[in-house]
């Protein structure tokens, strides 16, 4: 924290004080904690004013002051006490402010060199520890830097909007049912929200925001902090520090505990993103998420070529490879269904992370336009989970099974390529897995062909019996 930064602080709180008195009764502040000598000064004075229960004015500080022989200190006097009155800080900023001044950067060591380094002792790491918190459960942890990225036009900036406004809100997002937010959602943690828009523009992002917000219900009477800038100037420029670094004293300020930036290539500043040089913007958006302590979520892009069978997901996040290397998680968002390119329907795909991988998600986008407009009146996202494809063909095995016990491995194999559209080669080492995993039961026909039961079938206590059976089964087949 610098100097600048220090008494900036100091100075919004003395103000803030000077014009509300009365905050001075409810927050947990003493003059030692102010670095700057005459703003310690000043705040005893107020203490001492409100102690002695007189009313917290300029006449009243200033004769303190004086009567502790510190008026004469530079900028410990009435002109000074004037200029805080004059400031027209929020109250609503005082806790930011305190936080800043009280907070363990204030008196924290830095070092100069690595020489200075402090060092944790392994001993430290088996003290008891709060469980992590998510904004998004299992996807987007404090603190925790993310992206969601995709092709252009998928979807994953109207996606994020949903998000933003579910985390705000505190309602779950993508139910099953809107009707029903429980019904198979994503639990959220409200926290104050802030969207900063480099991409689309005030007048897309406020339509969207709003739309979204119209669909649950939020009208501007609800109590939810989610603030936005659409392309503000002066640009944001994550490879340098100092620029970041007065993003980020803003935003511990206003609390905000989930951040999404759209997208990483407005932001660069002049860093190209396919060279080494990301892993600076990389470090200072990770610096953001630890100074805020919030989940930062930055939208980029898929490079071109898309996914091919022999490509791992997370290469095709465009740019250089330490950006990928920086993320606690990434997310693909992409279109299926029927219309890839110009549906409704995405899936939301977890390509890497640091701690348990989140389950995939499927999402549909619904919407209504204004009368005789093509601008968006309310649109919402639903969503299930994904039903991996073993999944899919354990379900339709077992069903198949308790259907016609004792089905042979041709008419198996045959069956699930009709209804879940798999090769031989990929049914043939399901079936082994089952096998192995105890999701059937196998027992041997005529020619020593193999006859499979579901798990829950019981067989006759009679071995003959058992063997007719099976020899049945299978000439039937």
């Amino acid at each position: 924290m610098t100097t600048k930064q220090v008494r900036n602080a100091e100075t919004a709180i003395l103000s803030i004080v000077m014009r509300h008195p009365d905050a001075l009764r409810g927050i947990q502040v003493r003059a030692s904690d102010f670095a700057i000598q005459d703003n310690a000064f000043i705040f005893g004075a107020f203490q001492d004013v409100i102690a002695d229960g007189l009313a917290l004015n300029t006449d009243t500080v200033t004769e303190c002051l004086k009567q502790d022989d510190r008026y004469s200190v530079e900028g410990c006097d009435e002109f000074r006490l004037w200029g805080l009155l004059a400031r027209r800080q929020p109250l609503e900023s005082l806790a930011g402010y305190i936080e800043i001044i009280r907070g363990p950067e204030a008196d924290e060591f830095v070092p100069q060199c690595p020489g200075e380094w402090i060092w944790s002792d392994f001993k430290g790491t088996f003290a008891p520890r709060e469980p992590v918190q998510y904004v998004v459960d299992g996807y987007f942890a404090l603190p925790s830097l993310n992206i969601v990225y995709g092709v252009p036009g998928g979807m994953k900036s109207i996606l994020m909007t949903d998000c933003a406004v579910a985390v705000a809100a505190g309602m779950p997002w993508l139910p099953a049912d809107f009707q029903d937010p429980d019904s198979d959602s994503v639990e959220t943690k409200k926290v104050p929200v802030r969207w900063i828009d480099f991409d689309n523009g005030h007048n897309l992002t406020t339509e969207r925001i709003e739309a979204t917000c119209r669909a649950r219900g939020i009208d501007v009477n609800s109590d939810i902090d989610l603030k936005y800038v659409a392309l503000p100037r002066p640009q944001l420029q994550c490879d340098d520090a100092s620029n970041v670094l007065s993003l980020i004293d803003a935003l511990v300020l206003q609390g905000a505990k989930l951040i999404i930036l759209d997208n990483l290539g407005t932001i660069s500043g002049a860093t190209e993103e396919n060279s080494s040089d990301m892993q600076k913007v990389m470090a200072n958006l990770r610096l953001m998420a630890e100074r805020t302590g919030a989940a930062v979520v930055v939208i980029h892009h898929q490079r071109k070529g898309g996914t091919g069978a022999k490509v791992r997901i997370g290469e095709t996040l465009r740019g250089h490879s330490s950006i990928e290397a920086s993320l606690d998680t990434a997310f693909l968002v992409h279109r299926v269904g029927d219309d890839p390119e110009n549906g409704n329907e995405v899936e939301l795909l977890c390509s890497k992370s640091r701690r348990l991988y989140p389950e995939t998600r499927e999402a549909t986008f619904s919407f209504i336009h204004r009368s005789n407009t093509k601008d968006l009146y309310a649109c919402h996202f639903t969503g299930h989970r994904k039903v991996s494809l073993y999944s899919k063909m354990n379900k339709v095995m077992q069903a198949a099974l308790k259907a016609e016990p004792g089905m042979n491995q041709t008419a198996l194999i045959k069956l699930l390529h009709e209804e879940c559209g798999t090769a031989r080669t990929k049914t043939e080492k399901f079936l082994a897995s089952s096998e192995k995993d105890n999701w059937v039961q196998v027992q041997r026909g005529a020619r020593n062909s193999k006859l499979y039961y579901s798990k829950e079938y019981q067989f006759p206590s009679s071995p003959e019996l058992s063997t007719d059976l099976g020899k049945l089964g299978n000439s039937e087949s």
